[in-house]
């Protein structure tokens, strides 16, 4: 049995954060058990910026909206959690944001896995997530923390200037944000994690506790054993 985890909320939330450490968690208390953290960036239609006809710098493009649900390779989502559901193993390509395509790098999909950590704006709202997912954990972070998170990201990871992520922001994540994302944590069954701006290191993995210890007592029946939260990389504490 595969558990399948779905985790959102907006840009720069600590969804890829919280799901990294959920799973750290996870296999620092049970060094036998397997969990994969999916990026569903890793599923975006091949040569998207190419359908939009335009010659332009595809780092932005008003045109070009990474953040919409059709931006999403859906029919090839839907296929890989078919196949990781049932325990195959799967290998996925590696979407690359500094090119703005796939690379040669690769993911691999274990067999026979324990817990599936699927992240995302979109993980709460597409429904292919989250008509399968076990857990459904929304990272509610207030929205200018996440902002501030994004902005320099995309600057350091991405290559990024000022001027094209606040156009970015504006022209495309904050209105799918508002459209897609935000309301998806009213949906049935979705858990909002609160993640405060200013919580300390201590107070976070707690909540990475609770969410671990729901999962692992979904998958054994016992409680998940106390983990010492200092030996975990949060990069906006440490």
């Amino acid at each position: 049995m595969t558990i399948l985890v779905a985790i959102g909320g907006v840009s720069g939330s600590g969804k890829s954060t919280g799901a990294r450490l959920i799973q750290q968690y996870l296999t620092s208390a049970d060094p036998n058990l397997s969990c994969k953290k999916i990026s569903l960036d890793n599923f975006y239609v091949q040569g998207l910026h190419g359908l939009v006809g335009t010659d332009q710098d595809p780092r932005f493009c008003e045109k070009l909206n990474y953040d919409h649900p059709d931006s999403i390779d859906r029919k090839r989502l839907d296929a890989s959690l078919d196949k990781i559901l049932a325990g195959e193993s799967l290998t996925l390509p590696k979407y690359d944001f500094s090119t703005h395509k796939y690379g040669s790098e690769e993911i691999n999909i274990p067999s026979s896995l324990d817990v599936a950590i699927v992240e995302s704006m979109l993980a709460l709202y597409l429904d292919e997530v989250f008509t399968r997912a076990d857990f459904k954990f929304y990272w509610d972070t207030q929205l200018e923390v996440a902002f501030h998170r994004r902005f320099f990201r995309d600057i350091e990871e991405r290559g990024r200037t000022p001027k094209e992520i606040n156009r970015q922001m504006k022209a495309a994540v904050f209105p799918m944000q508002d459209r897609y994302v935000i309301p998806s944590k009213s949906k049935h069954g979705v858990v909002e994690v609160p993640c405060i701006d200013g919580m300390s290191k201590e107070g976070y993995m707690d909540l990475i506790h609770i969410c671990a210890d729901a999962i692992y007592h979904r998958l054994t029946g016992k409680p998940i054993p106390k983990q010492d939260y200092r030996k975990f990389i949060i990069p906006w504490v440490d």
